[in-house]
């Protein structure tokens, strides 16, 4: 730990290290540093105040618990580089640590980006403060005197009026029992210590960001909401429609930027990772609107096994896609923890149903580890469509073994079924909307549909080229769908792997 801190400081300053060893005789490290160091990092954080002037700039104050006062200045509003920028800089967060060392370099660190920083040293002192005061985000470590960080989550969430409030745990602790009893008592993010500055910012980020969504959702929802019989005379609905359609097209404006920042916040989280794998993919996604209700995910667990997961939110628009930032968040938390497809997709279950009912997300969705190895694959359901292991020879098989969709009952354990998983075979994994745009083929041209989705396969594996790459063979199966895909009001994800 020494030698990568060591490393870690002369990198930092521009230098560089290096090491000789001879087995029995020891190891000589030795660094160069340069004469005036490189400070870009300061002039990056500047430069950025001036490439983000859409994003209005207020002065920062001291807070009542924080260290130091913060000096008064309107830094630029803005996250790590290539991050999400969340539009208010001024949130409000509460690091919670025994140590004072700790809590002086988040200080300093949360001073650089302009958010406001309450620190408390012990349990107690942390959920007094909460009663005094709102905060937008919790930072709080788990080995704590008296009153641990397991217990203050738990107390958190116990509460019904800070129940929403994200909670980021910072530990030394790494091991996935700690991990998963974090999680367990309501966390929605962990970060191990020593932790990298710029993860520790994006982490944050990424968490305002979701709550910023969220809430949007739902003070649009609540604002369209009026009662019938509030309005009597004509001229009082004429003022009310004057007023609504003003109020629509500020709406639009607001809703028009959340999308963006759900947007690009949505394609950070997705990812399509899986070379030197073993393992050949393509995912054609086409969402309905500028960011979709699906959702997808690749990447390589360890040398030669490949994770897919698909999800799809229920609902449709706005509501279904802002729930799956949602979804990919906690995801992306667990995904590379977790070793089997059914207990990520038990845990994925376990957290929507117990600790985000008011949000009401509920989705359904397939993880599935292809072994490339072994010639395996592993695969979970939470209520998808079935899926299908395609051969060069026609053949296919059918995996159709589900649980609930996920959100619904919070207890159910989900299982995983292992299948065979030859050279040349294609997964072949899709949303429901690949299912509609069939249907409306199939009654575009009179074609008689089958009750159990049976005649998507049917029209799969005669136009599926297995000795094309996927790309192309995905391409050429669409093509024979174009004239119904305007009718669709559906998002389209297909995702096409095998070993190979």
């Amino acid at each position: 730990l020494g030698l990568a801190i060591a490393r870690e400081i002369v990198e930092m300053h521009g230098g560089s290290i290096d090491a000789q060893s001879k087995p029995g005789e020891g190891s000589t490290f030795s660094f160069i540093l340069p004469v005036e160091p490189d400070v870009t990092a300061i002039a990056k954080f500047r430069s950025l105040r001036t490439e983000v002037s859409e994003y209005r700039e207020v002065e920062i104050k001291s807070v009542p618990g924080s260290l130091s006062p913060a000096p008064e200045e309107t830094p630029g509003e803005h996250g790590p580089e290539h991050g999400v920028r969340v539009k208010s800089s001024t949130a409000s967060i509460l690091a919670v640590d025994d140590d004072p060392v700790n809590l002086k370099v988040l200080e300093n660190l949360c001073r650089t980006v302009g958010y406001s920083l309450t620190t408390a040293s012990n349990g107690p002192e942390a959920l007094k403060l909460l009663t005094e005061r709102e905060f937008d985000l919790i930072l709080l470590d788990l080995m704590l005197p008296g009153m641990s960080g397991y217990e203050v989550c738990s107390s958190i969430r116990s509460d019904t009026e800070a129940n929403w409030m994200p909670v980021i745990m910072i530990t030394a602790r790494d091991s996935i029992a700690d991990l998963l009893r974090g999680f367990d008592r309501g966390a929605n993010d962990y970060i191990t210590k020593p932790f990298n500055r710029d993860e520790v910012l994006m982490r944050i980020e990424n968490q305002l960001a979701i709550r910023q969504l969220v809430e949007m959702e739902k003070s649009v929802a609540t604002g369209l909401r009026r009662e019938k019989d509030s309005i009597t005379s004509l001229f009082q609905r004429s003022m009310d429609l004057k007023e609504s359609t003003i109020q629509m097209i500020e709406w639009e404006k607001i809703i028009r930027e959340d999308l963006d920042i759900a947007k690009s916040f949505q394609m950070k989280l997705m990812t399509h990772e899986t070379s030197g794998s073993g393992v050949d993919s393509y995912i054609h996604y086409e969402p309905l609107l500028r960011i979709g209700g699906d959702v997808y995910d690749l990447f390589q667990v360890r040398p030669g096994v490949v994770r897919l997961f698909c999800a799809d939110a229920t609902g449709h628009g706005i509501a279904a896609s802002l729930n799956t930032v949602k979804i990919l968040s906690e995801y992306s938390a667990i995904k590379e923890s977790i070793d089997s497809p059914g207990d990520v997709v038990t845990h994925l279950n376990k957290r929507f149903s117990a600790f985000f009912k008011d949000y009401q997300i509920i989705f359904t969705c397939v993880i599935a580890d292809i072994d490339a190895t072994v010639g395996s694959i592993t695969v979970s359901c939470a209520g998808h469509p079935d899926q299908f292991l395609i051969s060069p020879d026609g053949g296919a098989r059918v995996i159709n073994k589900r649980g609930p969709i996920i959100g619904l009952y919070k207890d159910f354990g989900y299982t995983q079924d292992v299948y065979e998983m030859r050279l040349g075979d294609i997964f072949f994994l899709y949303s429901d909307g690949l299912l509609n745009l069939v249907e409306s083929y199939k009654k575009a041209s009179n074609q008689k549909l089958m009750p159990d989705g049976s005649d998507l396969l049917a029209d799969i594996i005669p136009v599926l080229d297995h000795s094309s790459s996927l790309k192309y063979a995905c391409t050429d199966l669409l093509k024979k769908f174009d004239k119904s895909r305007k009718s669709i009001d559906d998002d389209i994800t297909i995702i096409m792997a095998r070993i190979g």
